[in-house]
């Protein structure tokens, strides 16, 4: 039996157990007389558990039952209609008495099932009778024990690896491509098919030489002559034929292969932590993205060509020696020496593309932040100094690749020289024994053109050492990203409780991994559901490092984040930023139209809600003014709006989906006082019915909000309404002279250089 969790953000879990102890629910089954209806369904509902092997009890509760924490959720009530829900939570009031109960019915008219009801409510239509399931317990966190928790960690392992995530302990290399090429192995099946079709027909040339030298030139045999030739073109025909449809299923195998690991691979990208991106130039991300391709050109394309025409050595050896042994021999120890050759000259040859892709990589990061940053270049007039670090990069790249051509070459060089000295040792020798008459002149053309069919795919596989190094240092590079570990895994199925918007920071601490000193210092603020909210402070401390908690890019050293009475960290991640909207200084706008960037948040909404966004956000007005208005084409990065433009755009899309909590991070500081005053008219309509937090340095606003967290040195310093605050010394009533009162010529103390006297 299957009790299918999914819109609760728990996976779908069938509990299956050993049948044969109902003889429990005895005594419950006869308080469910009081309901006929109830007990039909009871009755209808563990005779179907015992077939399916459910270990099912039924039990009498109360509604005081649903208080305790470590009262085990969920189960399976029994309404007084027949009818069953699931009790996945429960609400408790500020006395501790049990106000609403979170369901999952089945029966409900909303998309995900899932809906409040006040305790009263469901007393009336509860028959007092739960059903549980045991052996397989969820505890009271929507996690699993015992043995359930087991099955989901190897659920989870086995949807991350169905994902293409490496597992822990799995690092990240060639063996991470084999799955995507045995999805396809029928393609590659086929072209082994084609490949050993064209082995075959391959022989044909030698032998037609063979045979002309030998026979049609010695005797004159014109029939024979056209005939052979007839053959031989038709043998070429066919083999040509053979190439085309080979190449062309190698290619509709490589667009399969790269329509699954593309996904993947950025898949594995956006759900790493945030902290992976700060340290990381984007040049350098972009360098390890475009690593994929080259990977699967090299395994699907050029290294399986070279295996295939390898494996006519299989056909062609043998050959070889049934011409000639002597001269078999010949062939194989020039080509042993070509390899003993090039293998003494891959170490050197992997430290140089390893150099040249650091610079490389380098290089195109510098060329990402000079580009993002074009506008800065050009204020500051620093466009020497950029051309300057421009050129000593491409310097240093071109210096890098000079080392590993100038390798290459002499690679090249030296096949060459054995290639060409084999062709010619075997003429000499094989002249001798045509002189000596154990070779007809036919059969040495013939080996020669055969011994050619064998160094070339020896001389592929030798060349293919320089592709396997630089596919290595691809794989290398691109396990940078791929060995990374996502977001703090879910060892257990994560809770989805109703979040109203009450938010509790309990004694955080934080340190950023890439700093010593703490952010965060035993910082508490507790912030009621529907309140706004300001934090304000000093740059640095801490108040965006708060946000960053809230939304689990980090998580606290020391303490906790409640929302309501669910800590955050029991919380799943996903559902958790679906119910915070946040608007940051520097928004980031997509390449599209003024409409599909406030939509972002909500591609479903209409054209009505989208001007309703705007217009509480203070945007339809400049909006309004655009050419094409909500069509209006963005540049990159909303290049062609003004910062406060850019803002309120953002706003906008905040605004456009109702979650419980907006964050407003800065988000008012390139507004001027017009369009301050348009977000400050419309802040009723922006609170209502969310819980609001504005982070600023900008005071204006603060006036309107209801209380005010004032943070110093990643402490909370002050707390309080704005009224009281500028009346109250400390850093608020002096930021808020600062802002507030005209500039005074020497107010400020001078800036003092080297140590106080």
């Amino acid at each position: 039996m299957a009790f299918v969790l999914d819109n609760l953000g728990v996976p779908s879990i069938s509990f299956d157990v050993t049948p044969g102890d109902l003889e429990a629910v005895d005594e419950s089954r006869s308080a469910a007389m009081a309901h006929p209806e109830a007990a039909r369904s009871v009755d209808r509902l563990m005779r179907v558990a015992e077939r399916a092997g459910v270990d099912a009890e039924l039990v009498t509760a109360s509604l005081d039952d649903f208080i305790p924490r470590e009262w085990t959720t969920p189960r399976i009530a029994v309404l007084t209609s027949g009818n069953f829900v699931v009790v996945c939570g429960r609400s408790l009031g500020r006395d501790g008495k049990l106000e609403k109960l979170f369901l999952f019915d089945p029966l409900a008219l909303s998309r995900s099932r899932t809906l409040w009801v006040a305790v009263e409510a469901f007393g009336a239509a509860w028959s007092k009778l739960l059903i549980e399931v045991r052996g397989r317990t969820i505890d009271h966190g929507l996690g699993l024990a015992g043995s359930a928790e087991e099955t989901v960690r190897q659920q989870a392992a086995e949807a991350a690896s169905a994902a293409g995530v490496p597992q822990a302990g799995n690092r990240f290399g060639f063996a991470w491509f084999g799955k995507y090429l045995l999805e396809n192995k029928r393609f590659f099946r086929d072209v082994a098919v084609i490949s050993l079709f064209m082995h075959l027909l391959s022989l044909a040339p030698p032998i037609f030489f063979q045979i002309v030298v030998d026979r049609v030139l010695v005797h004159h045999v014109y029939e024979t002559l056209v005939a052979l030739g007839i053959g031989v073109m038709v043998a070429i025909g066919f083999n040509t034929l053979f190439e085309y449809v080979r190449d062309r299923i190698l290619l509709h195998a490589a667009n399969r292969i790269d329509a699954s690991i593309g996904p993947a691979t950025f898949t594995h990208l956006t759900n790493l932590p945030l902290h992976y991106f700060d340290p990381r130039p984007v040049g350098v991300l972009v360098k390890h993205m475009q690593q994929p391709e080259a990977i699967r050109e090299f395994l699907a394309g050029q290294l399986l060509v070279t295996i295939l025409n390898a494996s006519v050595l299989v056909v062609i050896i043998p050959l070889l020696f049934f011409y000639n042994a002597t001269l078999a021999l010949l062939t194989l120890g020039i080509a042993s020496i070509l390899l003993i050759t090039i293998l003494v000259l891959i170490i050197p040859l992997r430290r140089r593309l390893y150099e040249l892709y650091l610079c490389e990589g380098g290089k195109q990061a510098m060329l990402v932040e000079a580009l993002q940053g074009i506008a800065t270049v050009k204020s500051l007039a620093i466009e020497d100094l950029k051309r300057a670090e421009w050129n000593a990069a491409t310097a240093a790249a071109i210096e890098a690749r000079y080392k590993v051509q100038r390798l290459q070459v002499a690679v090249r060089t030296i096949l060459g020289f054995f290639d060409q000295a084999m062709m010619v040792a075997i003429i000499v020798v094989g002249a001798l024994f045509v002189i000596g008459g154990a070779m007809t002149v036919g059969a040495l053309i013939a080996f020669q053109m055969l011994a050619g069919r064998v160094t070339s795919p020896l001389l592929e596989l030798i060349g293919l050492t320089h592709q396997i190094q630089e596919t290595s240092l691809s794989v290398r590079m691109l396990g940078n990203v791929m060995n990374a570990a996502p977001e703090e895994a879910e060892k257990s199925p994560k809770t989805r409780p109703p979040i109203d918007g009450a938010i509790r920071f309990e004694r955080l601490s934080f340190t950023y991994p890439t700093t010593r000193s703490p952010v965060l210092k035993d910082l508490s603020l507790d912030i009621g559901a529907g309140e706004f909210v300001g934090i304000v402070g000093r740059s640095g401390s801490g108040k965006t490092t708060l946000t960053r908690l809230l939304l689990g890019h980090y998580l606290p050293d020391e303490g906790a984040i409640y929302l309501g009475s669910a800590n955050s960290r029991d919380v799943d991640r996903a559902y958790l930023r679906k119910q915070v909207s946040m608007v940051l200084q520097d928004t980031f706008l997509f390449t599209g139209t003024v409409f599909s960037n406030i939509a972002a948040s909500n591609p479903a909404a209409t054209y009505e809600e989208i001007e309703a966004a705007a217009e509480a956000a203070g945007a339809a007005e400049f909006i309004e003014r655009m050419p094409n208005r909500y069509e209006t084409q963005l540049e990159e990065g909303g290049r062609n709006l003004s910062g406060g433009q850019r803002q309120r755009l953002g706003l906008a899309r905040a605004l456009l989906v109702r979650r419980p909590i907006l964050v407003l991070d800065e988000a008012t500081s390139s507004l001027d006082p017009e369009s301050e005053g348009s977000i400050r008219d419309g802040l009723p309509q922006i609170r209502r019915g969310r819980t609001v937090i504005l982070i600023s340095h900008k005071l204006s606003l603060m006036t309107e909000t209801d209380r005010i967290f004032v943070i110093e040195g990643g402490r909370r310093v002050q707390e309080g309404h704005h009224t009281e605050l500028v009346e109250m010394p400390g850093l608020y009533s002096q930021l808020w002279r600062q802002q507030s009162e005209p500039y005074q010529p020497g107010a400020v103390q001078p800036l003092q250089f080297g140590p106080r006297t």
